[in-house]
């Protein structure tokens, strides 16, 4: 489809039709039903969002959010995410959060983004929700309260929202506003690693490496830790080599250690850094 083709929209569009419109948008912009287009999506999204439709206006600010069919700006994409936002639109109300939370305009402002997941969590967006918790995990924008964090992971991990199982396996295996309780970390994380949650195969592989809450088993803290490397989580490769280097899993075999550090170094990991230069291991970023 030609990028610079001309829409003829019919006046007084219904809501239906709005959304119709808003679909086409989205095949254009990700390729399913027409060829990828993202100024031909830019095009429709805008005729969409002129005739109310939320929905096209926040997809319609993500395109010029990122630069995508048209010129990347970011200022014009947070007054077009505020009126998708302020007609109900929920995934721009995280997005604003998002920026703010990121700095993309040059500095944090934790407590803009607050702001903004806050309204995404009371109108029940899911994502929203996960990241206030995460404000009140972190302390931005808002008191640190990891009583009240654990409240909404926890809640949301049981309704299904994996990524928060994580945090409720962390919370219980540290104690973080609560009394620590392995059985309980245990039982989250393994919901993580149902939905290949490397943070998750991580944790559980900490957790057999130190015996919380079951016997201390090496073997099977390799395996996960392994599994977390594999998936992505540069830190495991720094345990995968503390096992070998330590001895955990029989003779110490500093050969397959540094192996392992390297692994980790070239993924710019510092613990595996320091642990070459500890060595006296050459190794070049």
């Amino acid at each position: 489809m030609d990028a610079t083709f001309q829409l003829e929209i019919n006046p007084n569009l219904s809501a239906e039709e709005s959304e119709l419109l808003t679909d086409i948008g989205y095949a254009l912009e990700n390729g399913t039903v027409f060829k990828q287009d993202y100024a031909a999506a830019v095009t429709i999204y805008k005729a969409a969002a002129e005739e109310g439709n939320a929905r096209a206006m926040n997809n319609l600010a993500w395109l010029i959010h990122n630069g995508r069919g048209t010129k990347k700006d970011i200022k014009k994409a947070i007054e077009i995410y505020e009126c998708a936002a302020a007609n109900g639109n929920t995934t721009a109300m995280v997005n604003l959060g998002n920026i703010y939370e990121d700095g993309q305009l040059g500095a944090t402002d934790y407590k803009k983004a607050f702001k903004w997941y806050k309204a995404a969590a009371e109108s029940g967006d899911r994502k929203g929700l996960f990241n206030f918790a995460n404000c009140y995990h972190f302390g931005h924008g808002v008191k640190k309260n990891y009583k009240k964090a654990f409240t909404i992971f926890k809640m949301l991990a049981d309704e299904g929202y994996n990524e928060a199982a994580f945090y409720v396996g962390l919370y219980a295996q540290q104690g973080l506003g609560m009394k620590r309780d392995y059985d309980l970390a245990r039982k989250y994380y393994r919901l993580g690693v149902l939905e290949s949650d490397a943070y998750c195969y991580c944790q559980l592989g900490v957790m057999y490496a130190l015996g919380q809450g079951a016997k201390k088993d090496a073997h099977a803290a390799l395996d996960y830790y392994m599994q977390a490397a594999e998936m992505g989580d540069a830190l495991c490769y720094c345990n995968v080599a503390w096992l070998y280097e330590s001895g955990e899993l029989g003779k110490p075999d500093l050969r397959t250690a540094i192996k392992w550090y390297k692994k980790g170094a070239i993924r710019k990991e510092e613990h595996a850094i320091e642990a070459l230069k500890r060595l006296n291991v050459p190794f070049e970023k």
